[in-house]
């Protein structure tokens, strides 16, 4: 819910336009592929997700609101907090999808109202 809350104050303040700029999208892009390449070579990784407690699952779903900055994947960013705490790739990739339904969810309802409210003046005109 936190990268919920995130995505509408950033809309609602024009925060995310704001920082829709190649220069942005290339700096997380690399930015946080290198992040989490290190992470994964270099953190030892033995935690299985039934051992995941309320403070690694509130991080985790918090590195979500880094997604919000265009040219970072949720999953890679999510991923890698995950990673960072000590869990194996595999239960870092699940709970990564669990965390994206959501996220997905809200997206979705909120680019439905987008095209409600808009009707047939939207931005898919310009295309």
């Amino acid at each position: 819910m936190p990268v919920v809350i995130a995505g509408l104050a950033f809309k609602l303040t024009g925060l995310i336009d704001a920082l829709r700029s190649p220069l942005v999208i290339a700096f997380a892009s690399i930015g946080f592929g290198l992040l989490l390449y290190g992470v994964d070579q270099k953190r030892p990784c033995e935690k299985e997700m039934k051992s995941l407690g309320l403070k690694a699952a509130l991080l985790i779903g918090l590195s979500q609101i880094l997604a919000l900055i265009p040219g970072t994947s949720r999953a890679g960013i999510t991923m890698t907090a995950a990673r960072q705490l000590g869990f194996k790739r595999p239960d870092a990739a699940h709970f990564s999808m669990l965390l994206s339904i959501p996220t997905i969810l809200a997206a979705g309802t909120l680019a439905g109202l987008d095209l409600v409210e808009k009707g047939m003046d939207g931005p898919w005109q310009d295309a």
